[in-house]
């Protein structure tokens, strides 16, 4: 399988975990304070993974889909855009 092809399977289901989670979140939040199941938590760590994954995934794979970048540009381009202010707004989410 190509990589361009596993990175849109890979898009995907990170497409459908993130509009599940915009659905089941606020609900959760706002009806179901104290009432939380093991499935629910459950959900939410494999969520969390897999969004933690994703983070890691892009942050070795760059901005293009070229294979012939070295691993150091891609981290030294990645640190000087819009990644740390993404890293900081994480940290201090999982913090809260």
């Amino acid at each position: 399988m190509r990589l361009a092809s596993c990175r849109l399977y890979w898009d995907l289901v990170m497409l459908v975990l993130l509009l599940a989670n915009m659905i089941t979140l606020p609900v959760a939040i706002s009806f179901f304070n104290d009432d939380l199941s093991a499935h629910w938590i459950i959900f939410n760590g494999v969520c969390d993974t897999v969004f933690l994954t994703d983070l890691i995934i892009n942050f070795r794979t760059g901005l293009s889909y070229d294979l012939a970048r070295f691993l150091s540009e891609v981290i030294g381009l990645n640190l000087s855009t819009f990644f740390i202010l993404i890293f900081q707004y994480h940290l201090i989410k999982l913090i809260r």
